[in-house]
């Protein structure tokens, strides 16, 4: 919660949120871990790809499973989405 809280959450809204389960923490941890290093267009933050998941696998020598590369980009896809309602159809800030 401490790193989402310094790339710019809402402190509010992480407050009541729910604590993951330990067993997919890992994941969570994962897609901070990759996301911190995105890359961007003139539109906005360009989606985590597979690429980038096996370079971080490789990187840091962890196994990823297909399911756990799927669910990270099941997260990102939610993220994504949730800066795109965050936006007016224009591209800018509500």
């Amino acid at each position: 919660m401490e790193k989402a809280l310094r790339g710019g959450a809402n402190v509010a809204e992480l407050k009541d949120a729910p604590e993951l389960p330990e067993g997919v923490s890992y994941i969570w941890q994962w897609f901070h871990a990759i996301a911190r290093r995105r890359t961007s267009s003139g539109f906005g933050p360009n989606p985590i790809t597979h690429q980038d998941i096996v370079a971080y696998a490789q990187l840091y020598r962890v196994d990823i499973d297909p399911w756990e590369a799927e669910l990270i980009c099941s997260i990102d896809d939610l993220f994504l989405a949730s800066l795109q309602k965050k936006e007016g159809k224009d591209g800018r800030d509500k």
